[in-house]
């Protein structure tokens, strides 16, 4: 089973810069990063959507990150 997701939800072009993939992105604090997670969760709360995130270990488990994430989380 795969649950619908959307590039808004994705960790990706929050935190990822890499050279390799030709995909350039100006580094975002955590806190602006999270910040976007939050409002999509507010609004699918809100109208009782499915609110489906997409974490990469590498991008979002950096501690300052993991740390806003958990924020959110609670």
């Amino acid at each position: 089973m795969e649950l619908p997701s959307y590039w808004g939800m994705d960790d990706w072009p929050q935190f990822v810069h890499s050279i390799d993939l030709d995909y350039m992105m100006s580094l975002q604090s955590p806190s602006r990063g999270v910040e976007v997670f939050k409002e999509e969760f507010d609004a699918m709360d809100k109208h009782g959507g499915l609110w489906v995130t997409v974490w990469h270990p590498f991008a979002s488990g950096r501690l300052a990150r993991w740390e806003k994430i958990i924020e959110l989380i609670d």
